[in-house]
């Protein structure tokens, strides 16, 4: 059985991971971020854990830095606005939900959706 993390709304400035996220990690095979992550560093302390990391884009931005584009690893592409996950037979729907309406067909589909 996988064992999953989820989160989102971090808000994570500084990517200092508190030590609940970091300890919770530790226990997973796999982390879901629901968007907000606020800055690179924050997507990329969690990237630095070693667990396979799906994340996608939020309605948060950094007050630092209000531009900044959160970009995946190892691809250093835009974290989209939506993602389909394939584990162990169930499709998982991650979204950050500011805009659930605009994802709403993604329910149909999924088993599951965050």
């Amino acid at each position: 059985m996988t064992k999953i993390l989820v989160l989102s709304d971090t808000h994570l400035v500084d990517g200092n991971l508190p030590s609940v996220i970091v300890n919770q990690a530790g226990k997973a095979d796999m982390i879901l971020h629901a968007g907000d992550f606020y800055s690179q560093k924050a997507y990329d302390s969690l990237y630095n854990l070693g667990k396979e990391l799906h994340a996608v884009n939020g309605n948060g931005n950094n007050p630092n830095s209000p531009n900044e584009t959160i970009k995946s690893k190892p691809d250093s592409k835009p974290l989209p606005l939506e993602k389909v996950i394939q584990k162990d037979g169930v499709r998982i729907g991650l979204v950050h939900g500011h805009n659930i309406l605009a994802h709403l067909k993604m329910v149909f589909r999924m088993h599951l959706l965050i």
